[in-house]
């Protein structure tokens, strides 16, 4: 069975966590309390083991979803022929989940149903709810509560209150001219994949929403990525956001106490053992469905690269970083000692490791923006250069290859300009960027790569590398060319706005966990990049 598209998703949340909302007025996925919670919600990855809460009215209707304007509260409207209209109004707040129930015009019946299926599907009991399983009839201008979760004093008080927020932190943003509305989008969906009693951002509220329909690569995104979450700070940082930058560069203070690792939890501890669920279906039969992450212990150098780079640019900003020194120090100094080493690189393959192009690339961006901060690393850096440009290029020097061992094209590669490692005029720098296309696109939509992984099965195109070969097309003088690459990736988010980690280049159907971080903050820096020009 095909699922229902991932557009037809909205997300809410409270800081702590979220839910995912369908156009049919299911709550489809929600995990209370703190985003990696074991669910009590997951319709999205079983329609018939995973729980739901559910509205929707008695008679034939249409259904569409979106958002207010400029804030995270999802509108579901129902309309009714011959009948009336009416819609729902969700919102999170204080670990609850709030759904008012309005009618518009005329008069709508409304059918109510919670399935409350704790432990990702395993249990059944009971979820705190204002409404009993029935019906509702709606007139024009009526309003009912349906509240799931402890009830909060004065719900409506809440939904206008965030609201409010919403929109007086976008106010306080640098927005650009071009996709303005996007931008504003992904900025409040990164905002929302914020846990704001650590700081800590996850690359995905979601787990084991597949790359392929029917595939194998299910994976649980609901820990923080060093590289993922360093990434996501500095695109908010670049729209102004630097509360957040901050928040998240305090948590990183606490949780790196010893070697930096790939990713942690919530609260900086040590993500869990990867298992499997064999007792749900999956979504659109794609299984296993997996919680925990295998990737937890990998070696992935690059990661030190994203947080100096977050870093140099939040001290450039008249930010105070000093809180960061005994912990950058630390870190500096595993990528002094560590670069020359094969690792397993950004994409996370499970077939073992390599001297990943990027790893080293990412490895001398840690080093140069440490030497801009003040540590001793300047020479360290031009080493680490020098060994790329003569172990990275492919045996006539013209173009940067996927690993100093393998020939291959990476699509990480299209970063090399962006980060300046080499200027975007260098022909080295022209020619990767035309390689990677050729070799991994499909029309405007670009894939990691084209080798065996490990894992097995396909997988869609990656937003955020098409999003990166629209930049580096800018850089190198395409403008036209990187405006219709933009174009087409911004097509990709349905109604709600928000944006899996991959796509289908044919179908053009979102794939991947959703949403995901690295795609919302592609789509702002690309907009950033090309606005007014």
């Amino acid at each position: 069975m095909i699922p229902a598209p991932l557009d037809d998703l909205a997300l809410v949340g409270d800081g702590r966590t979220a839910a995912l909302v369908r156009r049919d007025g299911a709550v489809v996925w929600w995990c209370p309390g703190r985003f990696d919670a074991p669910s009590v919600f997951a319709a999205l990855l079983d329609e018939e083991e995973g729980g739901r809460a559910q509205v929707r009215p008695t008679a034939p209707h249409e259904a569409t979803i979106g958002y207010l304007p400029d804030t995270t509260v999802a509108e579901t409207r129902f309309e009714v022929p011959g009948q009336g209209v009416a819609r729902v109004l969700d919102v999170m707040t204080d670990g609850a989940l709030c759904r008012r129930l309005e009618g518009v015009e005329g008069t709508v019946e409304l059918t109510v149903h919670t399935d409350a299926r704790p432990d990702y599907g395993r249990g059944r009991g009971e979820l705190d709810s204002s409404l009993p399983d029935g019906t509702v009839t709606l007139e024009e201008g009526d309003r009912v509560w349906w509240i799931l979760g402890p009830p909060p004093a004065d719900p409506d008080g809440a939904l206008e209150a965030r609201c409010a927020d919403d929109r007086a932190w976008l106010a306080d943003l640098t927005l650009p001219r071009l996709a303005r509305d996007e931008v504003a989008r992904s900025a409040l969906t990164l905002r929302l994949l914020q846990h704001q009693p650590s700081g800590a951002f996850v690359a995905a509220p979601t787990t084991s929403v597949p790359e392929w329909l029917g595939g194998q690569r299910n994976w649980d995104y609901r820990f923080a990525w060093i590289r993922d979450a360093s990434m996501t700070a500095r695109t908010l940082l670049l729209l102004g956001a630097d509360a957040e930058a901050e928040l998240f560069l305090r948590w990183v203070a606490k949780a790196v106490v010893g070697p930096l690792k790939v990713m942690y939890t919530l609260d900086g501890g040590e993500v869990p053992v990867e298992q499997s669920l064999p007792h749900l279906a999956g979504h659109g039969g794609s299984t296993p469905v997996r919680i925990g992450n295998g990737a937890r212990h990998q070696l992935q150098l690059d990661s030190a690269g994203a947080l100096l780079d977050l870093v140099a640019l939040f001290a450039e900003r008249g930010n105070d970083w000093t809180f960061l020194r005994p912990t950058l120090g630390k870190v500096v100094a595993e990528v002094v000692a560590g670069w020359p080493a094969p690792d397993h690189g950004i994409w996370e393959p499970r077939s073992g490791k390599l001297h990943n192009v990027h790893s080293k690339v990412m490895c001398w961006v840690a080093l140069d923006r440490a030497a801009n901060l003040g540590f001793e690393t300047r020479g360290e850096a031009d080493a680490v250069r020098a060994d790329v440009l003569t172990h990275g290029l492919d045996n006539s020097a013209s173009w940067f290859r996927r690993a100093y061992d393998d020939p291959s094209a990476d699509g990480a590669l299209l970063t090399l300009p962006l980060v300046g490692f080499l200027a975007p005029h260098d022909p080295r720098v022209v020619a990767t960027i035309d390689r990677v296309h050729q070799a991994l696109g499909n029309g405007h939509f670009v894939y990691r790569y084209a080798i065996d992984d490990g894992v097995g099965g396909a997988e869609g195109a990656f937003v955020l590398c098409g999003y990166w070969l629209a930049q580096a097309l800018y850089l190198i003088q395409r403008r036209d060319d990187a405006h219709t690459v933009f174009e087409a990736h911004r097509a990709l988010a349905g109604p709600t706005g928000l944006l899996a980690e991959e796509v289908d280049p044919h179908a053009h159907r979102q794939l991947g966990n959703f949403p995901q971080a690295f795609s919302h903050l592609g789509l702002i820096e690309t907009a950033l990049m090309l606005d007014g020009g």
